[in-house]
């Protein structure tokens, strides 16, 4: 069941001033943000049950170890009230609409050459998200690949 997430242009207009209309998911598998366990995930409520799904997709398809051995449990953020890097309009993450993923093996400058979440191993990661209206900007744009949003280009 995808949704149809705005284009970025409109987040404002969808999700609302940043920092208003979150909620807390608890994700089907254990996250780390480095060493340390992450419990729940501050999201905004309209994309929230999307993620849950691509997470619980991503669950049935992977094993709890193969999950680690690829990095799908080093969450690296969602809510952070700021502006695009090198930018002067609102990133996907004020509006709570953005998660990045194993950024230490997917550095915002990395392609398709370097970024692990390009391999093949990973296409159903991937397409766990896209198959709920989320964007991957490295599959897009091919950068930034930690980064998937529930708002298209």
């Amino acid at each position: 069941m995808s949704t149809v997430f705005p284009r970025e242009k409109d987040a404002l207009a969808f999700y609302g001033s940043p920092g208003t209309g979150h909620v807390r998911i608890r994700p089907p598998y254990q996250l780390w943000f480095g060493d340390q366990k992450v419990s729940s995930i501050l999201i905004h409520g309209k994309c929230a049950d999307s993620a849950l799904r691509a997470m619980e997709r991503i669950a049935a398809t992977y094993s709890p170890a193969d999950i680690h051995r690829l990095g799908f449990d080093a969450f690296a953020g969602c809510f952070n009230d700021r502006d695009k890097r090198g930018g002067t309009t609102k990133s996907m993450h004020a509006y709570a609409c953005a998660i990045d993923w194993n950024a230490g093996r997917n550095p915002l400058r990395a392609d398709h050459r370097t970024a692990s979440f390009a391999r093949p191993e990973c296409r159903a990661f991937l397409d766990a998200w896209e198959a709920e209206g989320w964007v991957s900007l490295g599959r897009a744009r091919d950068y930034d690949w930690m980064h998937v949003q529930a708002a298209r280009l």
